[in-house]
């Protein structure tokens, strides 16, 4: 939790490399500890959207695994266009995109 928020930890070099676009956007925060100094990067996600997207876009950024996003869980088509909407709203293209591919599949599947 950061000041009452939940919190999902993104290396870095993800955020930079996949979602270069909100790279502007993060806040810092240092902190100080007994022998270290923390820096965070902090990505605050819309108030639009619920929490469990913004879990679900962090592990989008950490995995690039779909199947990762939804916990190992099958996929179904209103999971799938919940998950799009939410992705509008972040604003995360390739995210998107696959959230798209991965509905065409479903749509395919039958």
């Amino acid at each position: 939790m950061h000041d009452g928020s939940p919190v999902v930890q993104v290396p870095l070099l993800n955020f930079q490399t996949y979602a270069p676009m909100k790279i502007p956007d993060l806040k810092i925060e240092i902190t100080e500890g007994e022998t270290h100094r923390w820096k965070f990067y902090i990505y605050d996600t819309s108030e639009l959207i619920f929490r469990s997207a913004g879990e679900m876009w962090a592990r989008w950024l950490t995995h690039r695994d779909l199947r990762a996003v939804s916990n190992g869980e099958h996929t179904n088509g209103s999971n799938i266009i919940r998950a799009l909407r939410d992705a509008e709203r972040i604003g995360d293209l390739d995210y998107r995109d696959a959230l798209v591919d991965a509905w065409m599949l479903w749509l395919q599947s039958g």
